[in-house]
């Protein structure tokens, strides 16, 4: 009913609209990745790493679930996807969450891409005790587990049952 103010007539109905289209969500695609650093990334037998995507009405939306296996390894350096699009004129920002399984606790990760990168990368916490953040990265070997970010013993990315999970979502061109 529309609301008519006291004292005054109501006109008559205006014309009929013309007819929505009908809209069909995407379906989700699978791929993207593989996670990686340095180098190819192993992530061990049992590991895992799942990605679902779509674009919807200029919305391009990532998922992302890795898992460690048993044996794991990789060449250190800073984590990074590969996704489809690249983001349009701005830097996104993600949410997701890094579970330690030699810690046994979480934390919250940020994935990002910057404006006009194709690359995912994720921020962290440098430590337990230092809550600047930096790239997520496997120590590298050479210097040790020291040269892991987050750099607290028991933040073991790569051991079995560790695992990132997130999401982003950003507009594309």
């Amino acid at each position: 009913m529309a609301w008519v103010k006291k004292g005054s007539l109501q006109g008559p109905p205006g014309p009929a609209g013309t007819a929505g289209k009908d809209y069909a969500v995407p379906a989700w695609q699978r791929g993207g990745g593989p996670l990686r650093d340095d180098g190819a990334i192993n992530l061990g037998t049992g590991g895992k790493q799942n990605y679902f995507w779509r674009v919807d009405r200029g919305i391009f939306e990532y998922w992302f679930d890795i898992t460690w296996g048993r044996g794991a390894s990789s060449r250190g350096g800073s984590l990074r996807i590969t996704v489809p699009y690249a983001p349009n004129g701005i830097e996104a920002v993600g949410v997701g969450s890094y579970w330690s399984q030699g810690g046994g606790f979480a934390m919250v990760i940020n994935p990002f891409v910057r404006a006009g990168s194709k690359e995912m990368r994720f921020l962290v916490h440098k430590s337990g005790g230092d809550d600047t953040q930096a790239e997520m990265r496997i120590w590298d070997g050479r210097y040790g587990t020291g040269s892991g970010i987050p750099a607290n013993p028991g933040y073991t990315l790569d051991q079995e049952l560790s695992s990132i999970k997130g999401h982003i979502r950003y507009p594309i061109a």
